[in-house]
C-alpha cells in the first residue's frame, strides 16, 4: 500500500515537471511557434491526458488503473526525441526497428515451445497427488 502511494507521488510530481516544462516553452516560443513542431504538440497531448487523468483521479473516488499507465506510456516516447538528434542512438533505434520482426519469430517459437512444454506437464503430471 505505501509503494502505491510513492509511486502516485512520483507521478503527480511528473506530471507536475511536464505541465511547468510546457508552460514554460508556450510562453518562451510564443503561440504560433510552439504548434509548428510536432514534438511540442506531442507534449502538449502528454500533458493534457496526465493533467485529465489527474485530476479525474483527485475529485472523483474512482481509480482508472490501465489508462493512467497507457498515458504514463506515451511519456517514453518523448525519449524518441533525443534518438532523432543524436546519430549513434539513430543507428542502435533503426537496427531494433529492422531485428523486430526476427524477435517477434522468435518470441513466437518460444510461446509454441512454452505451450507444448505445459501440455505435457499436465499430461505427465495430472494424476500426481498434492
Amino acid at each position: 500500500m505505501e509503494v502505491n502511494n510513492v509511486l502516485e507521488n512520483i507521478n503527480y510530481a511528473f506530471a507536475g515537471i511536464f505541465t511547468f516544462e510546457t508552460i514554460i516553452k508556450l510562453i518562451a516560443q510564443g503561440y504560433k511557434e510552439y504548434f509548428t513542431n510536432g514534438w511540442n504538440i506531442f507534449d502538449l497531448m502528454i500533458v493534457i491526458g496526465t493533467m485529465t487523468s489527474v485530476f479525474l483521479t483527485i475529485f472523483t473516488s474512482s481509480n482508472f488503473g490501465a489508462s493512467t499507465t497507457l498515458i504514463r506510456t506515451f511519456r517514453i516516447g518523448r525519449v524518441l526525441r533525443i534518438v532523432s538528434k543524436a546519430s549513434f542512438l539513430k543507428k542502435i533505434f533503426n537496427t531494433f526497428v529492422v531485428t523486430m520482426p526476427s524477435l517477434a519469430n522468435i518470441g513466437g517459437l518460444l510461446a509454441l515451445l512454452l505451450y507444448i512444454f505445459s501440455i505435457l506437464g499436465i499430461f505427465l503430471f495430472a494424476d500426481v497427488k498434492l
